[in-house]
């Protein structure tokens, strides 16, 4: 009983959070004409490929820690989604948050979360799934015929949800940096069906995964982080600046190509620049930046502006979740991908 109620307790700081939208308002500083420090590499971070049980839930390496499976897909009618499901695992006990996000425009409209403790849910250790009560949210696999990797993610209330079916078209990788382990898919094929106030509608689009694993006492250690997934059919970037105090920071940043390969870029010649910002919620925020990468074979230049962002505070957390028009080229050796899309951004600050 103790432990059930220690297990409760725990979980419900997540449970308090005040989920809000909210505009593009206050004040912006241009920081152009401003010397941004250019982020130290990271050099701990080594990806490695991975394999489907990589993705499956793993046994706490500590007492306890969080393990979060995200996805997010941009669709072709204005609609995209972000779900987010974390298990928190303390000793042999355990809960399960489960939110979906659904956005039109750039603008959240429904967002819908389920809860349970760990005698309400199932998560397998052999390969990504996740069962609450009698409903399957996750699960991934492999197609016996065609071998592509594929992940199976719904949720559902009574007028809301998602069925969508995620197909992985990048190599996925995995790697270890401040906050804790990082596994990345960065572009898959998503399609299947949403539902909107009792409507249901098709949709297909590009999404992103990534499953992460920090231990729990990673807001009192950490700053946070902030990164994104851009790039086209050919070429894509993963970035993320990982911050562990004011004095120490890492930028990450693996570049993808075509299917199979990917290939993490050095520090040299990578410039992250915030051209302006503005206030949301009392915290100075990007709101317009910038990637620059030139070394010898690969050339990046992409600007990321803010079409709206959705803030989510815990109570040791502040989230912010973007939406981005990123605009620019990536070039690699003779190829030039031109890059003019809306992407979903995440930065995360601890307080």
């Amino acid at each position: 009983m103790k432990n059930k109620i220690f297990s409760m307790g725990i979980i419900s700081m997540f449970l308090l959070a005040n989920f809000a939208t909210l505009p593009i308002t206050g004040i912006s500083i241009n920081k152009k004409n401003m010397k941004t420090r250019a982020p130290i590499n990271y050099l701990g971070f080594a990806p490695e490929n991975i394999t489907i049980k990589d993705d499956a839930l793993h046994q706490p390496d500590k007492l306890c820690h969080m393990e979060t499976w995200y996805f997010n897909a941009v669709f072709g009618n204005n609609f995209s989604m972000a779900i987010v499901v974390s298990v928190l695992q303390v000793g042999s006990r355990g809960s399960l948050l489960a939110g979906l996000y659904l956005y039109r425009d750039s603008e959240l409209k429904v967002y819908t979360r389920k809860v349970c403790l760990s005698e309400h849910f199932h998560a397998s250790q052999e390969e990504p799934f996740i069962k609450m009560r009698d409903e399957q949210i996750l699960r991934g696999r492999i197609d016996n015929t065609t071998g592509s990797w594929i992940y199976d993610v719904s949720l559902k209330n009574d007028n809301c949800g998602v069925n969508l079916q995620f197909t992985k078209t990048a190599e996925g990788w995995k790697g270890h940096h401040f906050l804790g382990w990082w596994l990345v898919i960065p572009r898959l094929h998503v399609q299947g069906t949403i539902t909107l106030d009792g409507k249901t509608i098709n949709v297909t689009g590009n999404g992103y995964h990534d499953h992460n694993i920090y231990p729990i006492y990673a807001p009192f250690t950490t700053k946070g982080y902030h990164f994104a997934r851009l790039g086209g059919n050919s070429l894509c970037i993963t970035w993320a600046v990982v911050t562990k105090n004011r004095f120490s920071e890492g930028m990450i940043a693996i570049l993808n190509q075509g299917k199979m390969n990917y290939l993490k870029i050095g520090s040299n010649g990578i410039n992250f620049t915030v051209e302006e910002s503005m206030y949301d919620r009392g915290e100075l925020i990007p709101k317009i930046f910038s990637l620059k990468i030139n070394n010898d074979r690969l050339q990046v230049n992409v600007t990321m502006e803010t079409l709206a962002v959705h803030c989510i505070r815990y109570p040791t957390i502040k989230y912010w979740r973007y939406h981005l028009r990123v605009s620019g080229t990536i070039t690699l050796g003779s190829f030039t991908e031109k890059i003019d899309s809306v992407e979903i951004s995440e930065l995360m600050r601890f307080c």
